[in-house]
Formats: C-alpha cells, sequence, structure tokens
C-alpha cells in the first residue's frame, strides 16, 4: 500500500500531452524536447515551439530546421551532432545520466513551413562523449555542413574575356534588405496560420461542428502544403500577396461559418446569443486563452488561472478554456475540487468526448482519494480510447489500494500487451512489472512475482520501491541475507522507506542481529509503519 501511494505522489506531478511523443533529455538529464511521432516526426521544443523534424534518407534519420539546417541524426533513440557526440538522447538509451522528473509540456504550436533542405554531410563514427554546445544551442548555430554542402562543377569553370562591373556594396544592401522583407513576412504568415487555428478550434471545434471545422483545417493544410512544395521567394509581391488574400479567404470563411447558422442560436441563452453577435469578444477570449498559456510556460500559475477565467467569463462555453483551467487547478494548485468541476464542465460541453478531460479528472478523485469516483473516469477514458495504457496504469493502482489485486493484474498485463506500441506519460514500463510483482505479493504468489521485479530492476534498478518490492519477497522466501542487502539498497535511494526498514529488521532478527534489527523496526515506526511496534513488543524485549 505505502508504495503504491508513493508512485501517486509522483504520477500526480507528471506532466501530460496529446500525441504519440519520445522527449529526448540533455546532459543534466532535463527534458527539453519531444519528438512527435505521429505529427510528421516533427521535433518540438518543452515550450510547444516546433524547431524541425526527422527526415529519412539512405537510411539514416536526419534532423533538420525548418529553415533547411541540417542539426544532426536521429540514430536508435540517440541524437547525434556533426561530430558523432551525443546531443540528445530518449529513455533508456544511456544508462549513466540520472532522468528528472518531466514538466508540463506547453501546448503545441502550428508548425513553420518547411524550406528547401540543405545536403547532409556524411555521418562521423558515433562516440561516446556529449556535445561540447548544448543541443539547444545548436539550433541557432549554422550548419556545420553548409560549407561542405554546396555543389560542385563537373569542370573547371572558365570565365568569359569580359566580366561586367558589379557595386558590390549595391548587391548586398539589396539582398540584405530582401533578406529581412522575407523573414518579416515569414513571421507575419506564421502567426495568421497560428491565428487561424485558433479562431477555427475555439469558434468551430469547441461547438462541436466538426464538419466545417474539418473543412477549415483543409483549406490551411492547403496552403501550407502547396508552400512546403518547393520554396516561394516571399519578398515578391506578386508571391506573397497569393498567399495573403488565401489567408484572408480562409478568415473570412470563418466568421461566415460561425455566424450562419441560426439553428446554434436558439440552442443558446440570451447572454451567448449576445457573444455570438460580438466578434471583438471572442477575439478576446482567444487572447486570454494565448496569455493564459504563456503564463503557464513561464510558471506563472497565478497568472495563467486569472488569464484563463477571463476566458471563461468572455466565452463561457468553451469547452477547452474550462479542460485548461482544469488542469491548471490541478496541476499548479492540487486544488482537486475546483479541478474537478472544471474537468466535469469540459466533458460535459463536449458532448463526453474529452477523452483526458475524463483522464485528469480522474486523477483529481484520486488525489482527494476518492478511488471508485477515479476508477469510473479511468474506464471511461479506455472506453474512448482502448489503447490508453496511462488510464490502464491509473486504474490498476486504485484497484492495488482497494485490495482489488486480480483487478490490478489484469490491468497491468493490458499494457504489458501494448508494450511495443505503447507512448507512456504516467508511468515506467519498470514500474509496471513492478507493480504487477507486488500485486503477485499481495496474493501470496511469490514465485510467480519475483521474474517480474526482477525484470522491472533490469529495466531500471534506481527506483527504491522495485528494490523493495523483491526484498519483501526474498523475506518471505525465507532468504534473509538477500533481503537485507535488497532492503538496503532500498533506503539508499530512499531515506523515508519504512517498509525497506521493517523488512530489513525483521530480517536481522531472523540471523540474530537483534540490536540493529530492533533499531531498523523503530524507524520503520518514525515513517508510519505502525506494524513495526508490534514486532518491537514481540522481538525487542
Amino acid at each position: 500500500m505505502g508504495k503504491a501511494l508513493f508512485i501517486l505522489i509522483l504520477i500526480l506531478t507528471a506532466k501530460l500531452s496529446n500525441a504519440q511523443e519520445i522527449s529526448l533529455y540533455d546532459r543534466e538529464g532535463n527534458a527539453f524536447a519531444f519528438i512527435a511521432v505521429n505529427d510528421e516526426s516533427c521535433v518540438y521544443l518543452w515550450t510547444g515551439k516546433p524547431f524541425g523534424y526527422l527526415l529519412r534518407a539512405n537510411n539514416e534519420l536526419h534532423i533538420y530546421s525548418f529553415q533547411g539546417k541540417h542539426l544532426g541524426w536521429y540514430d536508435n533513440g540517440i541524437v547525434r551532432d556533426h561530430d558523432g557526440n551525443i546531443a540528445a538522447f530518449s529513455k533508456g538509451t544511456v544508462t549513466n545520466v540520472l532522468l528528472k522528473l518531466e514538466e508540463l509540456k506547453g501546448l503545441k504550436q502550428l508548425k513553420p513551413i518547411k524550406l528547401t533542405t540543405e545536403l547532409a554531410p556524411l555521418k562521423p563514427l558515433n562516440t561516446l562523449y556529449f556535445s561540447k554546445v548544448p543541443f539547444s544551442l545548436t539550433l541557432a548555430t549554422p550548419s556545420t555542413a553548409s560549407s561542405s554542402s554546396i555543389p560542385q562543377v563537373g569542370k573547371p569553370f572558365s570565365s568569359p574575356e569580359y566580366v561586367e562591373p558589379v557595386d558590390l556594396r549595391t548587391l548586398r544592401n539589396v539582398l540584405e534588405y530582401k533578406q529581412r522583407l522575407f523573414d518579416s513576412r515569414a513571421e507575419w504568415i506564421q502567426e495568421k496560420l497560428n491565428f487561424l487555428g485558433e479562431i477555427s478550434n475555439s469558434l468551430l471545434r469547441a461547438r462541436n461542428r466538426q464538419k466545417e471545422y474539418s473543412t477549415i483545417s483543409s483549406r490551411i493544410n492547403n496552403v501550407t502544403n502547396e508552400m512546403n512544395k518547393q520554396p516561394i521567394d516571399l519578398a515578391d509581391n506578386n508571391n506573397f500577396n497569393q498567399i495573403v488574400n488565401a489567408l484572408k479567404r480562409i478568415e473570412n470563411e470563418i466568421w461566415n461559418l460561425y455566424d450562419s447558422e441560426p439553428a446554434i442560436l436558439n440552442e443558446l441563452a440570451p447572454s451567448q446569443n449576445a457573444l455570438l453577435g460580438d466578434n471583438t469578444k471572442i477575439k478576446n477570449s482567444l487572447n486570454y486563452t494565448k496569455e493564459s498559456k504563456a503564463k503557464w510556460e513561464e510558471g506563472d500559475g497565478d497568472g495563467a488561472l486569472s488569464l484563463i477565467s477571463k476566458a471563461i467569463e468572455v466565452e463561457p462555453n468553451n469547452a477547452y478554456n474550462h479542460y485548461f483551467r482544469g488542469y491548471i487547478y490541478l496541476y499548479g494548485f492540487k486544488n482537486y475540487d475546483k479541478a474537478i468541476n472544471d474537468f466535469t464542465n469540459s466533458i460535459q460541453m463536449d458532448n463526453g468526448k474529452q477523452t483526458l478531460a475524463y483522464l485528469y479528472r480522474g486523477l483529481s478523485y484520486q488525489g482527494q482519494k476518492m478511488l471508485p469516483q477515479a476508477i469510473t473516469d479511468y474506464t471511461a477514458t479506455i472506453k474512448l480510447d482502448n489503447n490508453n495504457t496511462d488510464a490502464y496504469f491509473m486504474r490498476g493502482l486504485c484497484k492495488s489500494l482497494l485490495g482489488d489485486s486480480y483487478g490490478s493484474i489484469n490491468d497491468y498485463d493490458e499494457i504489458i500487451k501494448r508494450e511495443r506500441t505503447a507512448d507512456p506519460k504516467l508511468y515506467e514500463m519498470a514500474t509496471v512489472y513492478n507493480n504487477k510483482s507486488y500485486s503477485l505479493v499481495e496474493l501470496n504468489q511469490l514465485q510467480k512475482a519475483l521474474p517480474l521485479v526482477n525484470k522491472s530492476l533490469q529495466m531500471d534498478n534506481t527506483q527504491s520501491y522495485s528494490w523493495d518490492t523483491r526484498g519483501e519477497i526474498y523475506y518471505k522466501l525465507g532468504e534473509y541475507q538477500k533481503c537485507i542487502n535488497d532492503m538496503t539498497k532500498a533506503i539508499s535511494y530512499d531515506k523515508e522507506a519504512g517498509n525497506s526498514y521493517y523488512y530489513r529488521g525483521l530480517a536481522k532478527i531472523k540471523l540474530d542481529k537483534k540490536t540493529d534489527g530492533c533499531k531498523d523496526l523503530s524507524i520503520a515506526g518514525n515513517y508510519g509503519i505502525n506494524k513495526a511496534y508490534e514486532a518491537i513488543k514481540h522481538h525487542c524485549k
């Protein structure tokens, strides 16, 4: 029971995201970026800003920036720089770096336009060293490939007899002006694309107008796809005006769709009817939401909460805003009551289709120790997404806390069946094997439990609770010295592991080390193991 509560505390500080993603860590063990596998293998910074993507060529996975610069390679879960050093790595690929708890990811921003890619350099031999420059800084550093990737002419160049003189200073000024114009226009287009995505989501998708939302999304994608097909000179007024006009037509279409359906007006309260007639208020709501996200990313929970509450005042029936405020209440303030209320509103406004709202509401119920209600929400999550292994894990944990060992084992087995394809946000596979093992311990099936916890320790030997589980198994099997060894290891990772002190104390007493054993039992009592005092009465007279 104690170790299950410990795992729950860790989970309630974890951060979630919507897509199937691979976290990338730096040499300090900090998660600073992630690969969105189902989003064209786009690579995002932890703030949600896209900075590059994976591109397969010649049986290699290259990493390019959206400006076309070659940044490195993604090789068996490790990002390699142009010297073959480790620039970043995914979980389970580098064993000598202790990974830190992931912070909350920012919501993903729209991807920029992909420009033409430069030729990739020859891939160097891999090393065991980390890059001298953090990978996040290399994003602003010109690729070392650029000088070596200039196409070479097959035969020597012979100049004509006469070359007309060129004013190089004027030419440089012209090129610099065109580059500034290109950059400013590209930035304007990206901001416009972000804005169109936000208003289509808020005005159409959030109001269950999925068909219209899909049409608009397709229109936006068509524009970006056309721009990605080949490089476009945005400094050319004709090219730029064509794109501007296309985006303006899409924006007008969004507002026309939003205002054109009287059936919606009849279903809404008078105050909402007035809101629908005032596009300025909707835009204000979007701005509040955007500013709230920015405050959250900066670590300003109070500011984020204030702004998202203003967005809800302006637009009270927006499901996403209630969802995001619930998230802030849950992770920023651990105010479970208010989080539950907002997640409930979000679910009702989206006709029960909010998979993550069910999951987060389950976490909120679990934080209040309302385990049956949490199980109900995790079950609803699974009904909407049968492959959501986070929901299976949390439901299994709740069942374990309620003494339903068989039920928890079934849920952990569902995760193990999906191990190859799972993309967990709330757990590690090592923890799944440990938890299943401990459920078997609760059923006194020790021989079945032992290989599972051994597998857990092979996957991750830094978790106190896995050593504790095996130590308890060894004690119950009568292998007291092995119990002492494992519990000592558990305590080295968690100085307050009361269960580990308890069983180590009992094992020492079994080996006639009464004084040391009684000391351990006393320490176990200090950390809330009440049965330690019964053992002291029995053994330490």
